[in-house]
């Protein structure tokens, strides 16, 4: 398991070119499904370059 929270999905970001070290990435969720304006958490996610 990764130290760094939600590496793994920072990684996999960089790995289909959808983002690139240096980026920033916006992750929301909301608590309900199917209930309109329920975002109740929002991250922002600095993408770093990998130290494999």
């Amino acid at each position: 398991m990764s130290s760094q929270p939600h590496q793994d999905h920072r990684q996999r970001l960089v790995t289909q070119g959808i983002a690139a070290p240096g980026d920033h990435v916006l992750l929301t969720r909301g608590d309900h499904m199917n209930a309109h304006g329920g975002t109740n958490t929002m991250k922002i996610l600095d993408v770093e370059a990998s130290h494999e």
